[in-house]
């Protein structure tokens, strides 16, 4: 009854990435059957799970993200408070020198002074 109810509602197809916590899971759909769905981890193991543990329990699928064509990406940036100065004309003439940070200098120049 669960595969029926996945099926239907299009929760689940091959090549999606998903995530399920309670089965420690987290990669690619790469078989479906009607009892179990296998994900591919990314460490390369295979881990079966039983459809009526997606019915049962929370899943995340990531579908969206890659039909949207973006990715979330969380990490952490540590920033040295004492670091943190105003930009005086040495530092915009040696920043101005990196080819990539010149046309954001250029767009925000008004900004800056």
């Amino acid at each position: 009854m669960a595969s029926i109810q996945i099926a239907k509602n299009n929760l689940v197809s091959i090549g999606d990435w998903i995530e399920v916590p309670k089965f420690q899971a987290d990669g690619d759909v790469i078989d479906i059957t009607l009892t179990t769905i296998r994900i591919q981890n990314w460490d390369k193991t295979i881990s079966p799970i039983p459809f009526y543990a997606l019915i049962s329990e929370s899943f995340k699928n990531w579908k969206g993200m890659f039909q949207a064509g973006r990715r979330r990406i969380k990490r952490s940036v540590f920033i040295d408070s004492s670091s943190i100065r105003f930009l005086d004309d040495e530092l915009y003439d040696r920043l101005y020198r990196v080819e990539i940070l010149r046309p954001y200098l250029e767009s925000r120049k008004k900004e800056i002074e």
